[in-house]
């Protein structure tokens, strides 16, 4: 099998403003790039999310269901 069986991990925060906090510290640690979509919200849920990728390219996914920043 050559395709790598992990497409994303899913990680919950306490809220928007962890979701902001996860950007900024991803840029100062210089991965910044790797900021792979900006802040989001789910259509039926509402929750706000925001994707990274990590050494490998796998997407992490930061979301949280209170949705106030």
């Amino acid at each position: 099998m050559d395709e790598d069986p992990v497409s994303a991990f899913a990680y919950t925060v306490p809220d928007g403003t962890a979701l902001l906090h996860a950007a900024d510290v991803a840029e100062d640690l210089g991965f910044g790039d790797e900021i792979d979509r900006d802040l989001g919200r789910h259509g039926i849920s509402n929750a706000l999310f925001r994707y990274l990728r990590d050494p490998y390219q796998h997407r992490i996914k930061l979301f949280t269901t209170r949705s106030a920043v």
